[in-house]
């Protein structure tokens, strides 16, 4: 690899180190958290700790959820999350779980915000 594709792959990875584990969207009245594979409390806050490596690769309630034991995550309108590719997009209370394996040969699934 030549020092200037390492560099720039260098650059990136620092960059992706600073990036947030959770996002908010406000789409006019609605609060929409986006996390990599799920928020692991039973309350959002924007500020809350939280464990990152169940943000980023938690499927805990996710699991419960598909064995139908669900409950809202409050603080938030709707949650949503990718990480475990399914045969279909899902939704479990206020949460929504869209990863249908695209990477893997699955179709790639889109939610549309408002």
């Amino acid at each position: 690899m030549s020092p200037v594709h390492r560099h720039s792959i260098d650059r990136l990875i620092h960059l992706s180190a600073s990036l947030p584990h959770v996002l908010e969207v406000n789409v006019q009245t609605r609060l929409y958290v986006i996390a990599h594979a799920d928020y692991p409390s039973a309350r959002y806050g924007l500020d809350l700790p939280v464990d990152v490596d169940d943000v980023v690769w938690g499927r805990t309630r996710l699991r419960q959820a598909q064995a139908g034991d669900y409950q809202r995550i409050e603080g938030a309108d709707r949650f949503i999350f990718g990480h475990t590719p399914l045969k279909k997009v899902c939704a479990y209370a206020n949460q929504i779980y869209l990863d249908t394996g695209a990477v893997y040969g699955g179709s790639l699934s889109m939610v549309r915000l408002r």
